[in-house]
């Protein structure tokens, strides 16, 4: 995964622990090992780690769901009809299990589990019940465990030169830091959003942060503390325009940068952005508030490691409390404690040589195959019970009984749904038509417009959110349930100035143009649009070329905002609001700050355009494009799904969930050349496209193509096991419900429906539909995908081509760079020019530079040599000649 370029920090791992820690701390190591550790695993290895650790002394288990958790008797009857009983009392055993009816419960069904509780009793005195106490223990705080480690002291002071699969060369300061869950971590987390103040300080002040570091700097990555339990390493980072142009005075300016944070002159703007960060901090915990459990994210996680470590669950409002009563100077307190020069470390971390990278890319999947053989095909439902009475029972879909629906007079829809205990509302104004509908793309860039900056949504603890998708778009701000009159004052205001944003729109025009070009520049934005021109050519939906903003630019103000009137008026709008709140004077304050909004006079109607349906070229097309100095080859497949328009069609979601499956099984499970494969099939009004992508080992590239080609020809044929579809089915049912808990999940889930003209009774159609799916309807979904895909491979043109040339598998390999040469040229022949002696100019500056380097080198060679060689004519054991007075020859 060191190659994921959604976190950037990921190629730099492992040497801000190697080099920030010594030899014998246990963060100097690699934190994932490497291919040879994972050679060296067995199974009794394994066996011996996880019985020495995975005990359940050492377990913290949370639950989260619809029970009541200050009744103990709800608490113990999850807890017995669920788990072993042991864990609630060593000696415990089914037999000691009591069961009583529970109140007001007539003629308790003995096979309903709803209608009684479960209580256990004393295995110490089998006549009476465990008492509460024993039952509400207290948690262990583990925290304890870990309070000794001390603060090390930095490993070395020496700048070292590392490589990795970094883009660019990059420079990175690190200083250890106290352990996790000490009572620090709110301390510390917002040490790292001073230090950024401080290091943007003069960019606030003179508006051009990196000139003002270091000129060598190309992109400022921030600074930002990484967490654990025996130390936290604070990290500041950025890349660099030349790697060999004195990377250690870089360094040392970042470092340099931070005595902004004791600067008298800059204190009180210090203070100020020190408040912000404050309400960001608070206004976030609130909107968390009603996350429901995930995966890395979400309420239950936050609480449980809280709980985990502390003994407590009150992780947010300690959180809160800790954010509102940390005052700046604990953090300049910290800063001059640890954040100091002879405390930091620094080092350089350059893009890998290519002629390196075959060394630590692997070498395919011969070996783990070997080792590891796929996952088990033990379920807990049985394939012959997932049925279409089964999946229609096991799909939750939300309640809408609470849901309260009014028309005003001025056209205006009005939808309110209370739902949520978290003391949050979220408030959108939706209105009708999107990417979808819009022939021209005139109405988007009249919502490029309409971008007009609320007021400060800290003022009610809140966020603003705006969106434009295929069928609508929307504003939003989610704030404080306290302050749902500011809410929606702040959301009506927001709408009135749509009219006011409408300016520079020339400046607009020449951006977007100028971010066309810059993007030429960039690999991905060559395989995207290659493979969007072979999928769906000149949709009207899709991303914008040099020449659309030109078109564009002719669209007068006038226009703009004749479109923003007609859009945006209340027969073509919907007020949603979400959350908790007392339906009754949400809509009086609805119809207060609503009631009077009215279209611009002369304005009509707003009327929806045509769909435009997708005309592939046909055919398959595979691209490779050249990618130097990476590990991993990005293998991905393109090609048209179904397009059921405006029709509920669930089944784009669970053949996702099917190929995903698949493609795990062999691509990660059975050969692990990928950390996580991604298949998924859209329903987009603009593109319903399928899609496979992984970024695999290089030497697996061609598995991969084979493997998807694979699992897309079994669902052609029919021949998709059985199985894997059904469970697939089952999994999507069975989850529905956790995609409308929180109070954004329903708002959303609401949103996309008012958005895309869907009547509510659609919602019980999609279980219908999910409940009746056949793997026929998946292959109505998939289409004629194989006939019509667009490949592309995209890393070591010369590892690829190879595998490709062996497979048998025609292909293009793309010269991307030249590509975006020849495009600029025929947008913009002027600036095209001008670029071309810019890297003419730089390109004879390296060359000079590489040059003067390899001098240096042969010169500190030839030095070196020199000195060797005379070394070894004053050790040498030779004889002298005796009898001559002749100089010895050179």
């Amino acid at each position: 995964r060191t190659e994921n370029d959604n976190i950037p920090f990921f190629p730099l791992i492992d040497y801000i622990s190697l080099h920030t820690y010594g030899d014998a701390h246990p963060y100097h190591r690699p934190m994932a090992g490497d291919h040879e550790s994972i050679r060296n695993i067995d199974m009794d290895s394994v066996r011996e780690w996880v019985g020495e650790h995975y005990k359940a002394e050492n377990a913290t288990m949370m639950v989260v769901g619809d029970f009541d958790a200050s009744d103990v008797r709800e608490v113990m009857t999850w807890v017995l009809g669920n788990m072993d009983p042991s864990l609630v009392h060593p000696k415990l055993t089914d037999e000691l299990i009591a069961v009583a009816a529970k109140e007001g419960v007539e003629n308790p069904d003995p096979n309903n589990t709803d209608d009684w509780w479960l209580w256990a009793m004393d295995p110490d005195n089998p006549t009476e019940m465990l008492s509460p106490e024993v039952i509400q223990a207290e948690l262990p705080v583990r925290s304890h465990e870990f309070a000794n480690f001390q603060v090390p002291e930095r490993h070395t002071d020496e700048f070292i030169r590392y490589q990795s699969t970094v883009k660019d060369p990059t420079v990175v300061v690190t200083w250890p830091m106290p352990p996790a869950n000490q009572g620090l971590d709110t301390l510390m987390n917002m040490t790292g959003g001073t230090m950024n103040i401080v290091a943007n300080g003069i960019a606030y002040m003179n508006h051009n942060l990196v000139e003002d570091i270091d000129p060598n700097i190309k992109e400022w990555m921030g600074c930002s503390p990484f967490s654990g339990k025996q130390a936290t390493t604070m990290i500041c980072a950025a890349t660099l325009k030349d790697g060999d142009k004195n990377p250690e005075h870089t360094a040392g300016r970042i470092i340099d940068q931070l005595y902004m944070a004791y600067n008298p002159d800059f204190q009180k703007f210090l203070f100020n952005e020190y408040g912000r960060v404050k309400m960001e901090i608070l206004a976030s915990t609130l909107r968390s508030l009603d996350l429901y459990a995930a995966v890395g994210a979400g309420r239950a996680t936050d609480i449980a490691l809280f709980g985990h470590f502390q003994g407590r669950p009150d992780f947010h409002s300690a959180q809160m409390n800790e954010a509102m009563t940390v005052e700046l100077a604990a953090v300049q307190g910290m800063m001059q404690t640890y954040i100091t020069r002879d405390k930091a470390s620094m080092f350089l971390v350059e893009p890998i040589e290519r002629d390196d990278i075959q060394e630590v890319s692997g070498d395919g999947t011969e070996h783990y195959s070997i080792s590891n053989q796929g996952v088990t095909t033990d379920h807990v439902v049985q394939v012959e019970d997932i049925t279409p009475e089964s999946v229609y029972a096991a799909m939750a879909i939300p309640d809408l009984s609470e849901l309260k629906e009014y028309n005003f007079s001025n056209g205006l829809r009005v939808v309110l749904m209370p739902h949520g205990r978290a003391p949050m509302v979220r408030a959108s104004l939706i209105s009708r038509g999107g990417d979808a509908e819009d022939t021209d793309s005139s109405e988007w860039f009249s919502w490029a417009f309409s971008q007009a900056p609320g007021e400060d949504a800290l003022e009610v603890a809140g966020q603003w959110g705006d969106d434009r998708t295929s069928t609508h778009e929307y504003f939003t701000l989610k704030g404080s349930a306290g302050n749902v009159d500011g809410i929606l004052w702040m959301l009506r205001d927001r709408i009135e100035n749509i009219e006011q944003s409408v300016r520079n729109k020339g400046d607009w025009v020449k951006d977007g143009e100028d971010g066309v070009v810059d993007d030429l520049d960039e690999i991905d934005y060559h395989v995207y649009e290659l493979m969007e021109a072979h999928i769906n050519p000149d949709h009207p939906g899709a991303d914008f070329t040099y020449g659309d903003y030109a078109e564009l630019a002719e669209i007068t103000g006038s226009q703009v905002q004749a479109m923003l009137n007609q859009r945006w008026q209340p027969s073509n709008a919907t007020l949603l609001l979400v959350g908790r709140f007392d339906v009754d004077e949400a809509l009086q304050l609805a119809k207060t700050h609503f009631g009077g909004w009215k279209a611009k006079k002369g304005v009509e109607a707003y009327e929806l355009g045509e769909l435009t349906k997708p005309k592939p070229v046909g055919g398959t097309k595979v691209y490779v494009f050249d990618k130097e100095g990476v590990t991993q080859t990005e293998v991905s497949l393109m090609c048209p799904g179904y397009f059921n328009g405006y029709e509920v069609w669930p089944e784009h979601s669970v053949l996702s969930a099917a190929m995903r499956n698949v493609a795990a099984d062999i691509l990660r499970e059975g050969s692990g050349v990928v950390y996580s494969p991604q298949a998924a099939s859209s329903s987009s009004l603009v593109g319903p496209y399928v899609v496979f992508s992984a970024p695999v080992q290089n030497s697996a590239a061609f598995y991969a193509y084979e493997t998807y080609q694979k699992i897309l020809g079994e669902i052609e044929t029919g021949s998709f096991d059985e199985a894997t579809f059904r469970y697939a089915q089952w999994a999507y049912a069975s989850s529905y419900a956790a995609r409308f808990q929180s109070q954004d999940q329903m708002a959303n889930l609401l949103t996309s429906y008012i958005g895309s003209g869907k009547e509510w009774t659609d919602i019980e159609e999609h279980r219908n539909r999910t409940a009746n799916m056949s793997i026929e309807s998946l292959q109505k979904t998939l289409g004629e995908c194989r006939d019509n895909a667009a490949v592309a491979f995209v890393g070591p043109v010369d590892e690829v081509t190879a595998q490709l040339d062996e497979g048998g598998l025609a292909y293009e390999v793309i010269d991307w760079k030249q590509r975006g040469y020849d495009q600029h040229y025929e947008w913009d022949a002027k600036g095209a020019k001008k670029a071309e002696k810019k890297r003419a100019k730089d390109k004879k500056k390296k060359e000079k530079k590489e040059a003067k380097k390899a001098a240096k080198e042969a010169k500190e060679a030839a030095k070196k040599a020199l000195e060797d060689g005379s070394d070894g004519a004053e050790e040498s054991d030779a004889p002298e000649e005796s009898g001559s007075d002749a100089p010895a020859e050179e």
